[in-house]
């Protein structure tokens, strides 16, 4: 079920979004290389800065 995030503050948002990524990069740490990492990292400092 998708958690609702309309009401939450942007740090709330944040911090759920980094735990998200951590546990991403934890699941695909043995078949991801690094530059597959560097592009998700690139991608959400997109969506999230700009």
């Amino acid at each position: 079920m998708q958690a609702h995030t309309q009401n939450r503050s942007l740090a709330m948002l944040l911090e759920s979004l980094s735990w998200a990524l951590v546990k991403w990069a934890t699941y695909f740490r043995h078949g991801a290389a690094k530059r597959t990492f560097n592009a998700i990292d690139h991608h959400a400092w997109n969506r999230i800065a700009l």
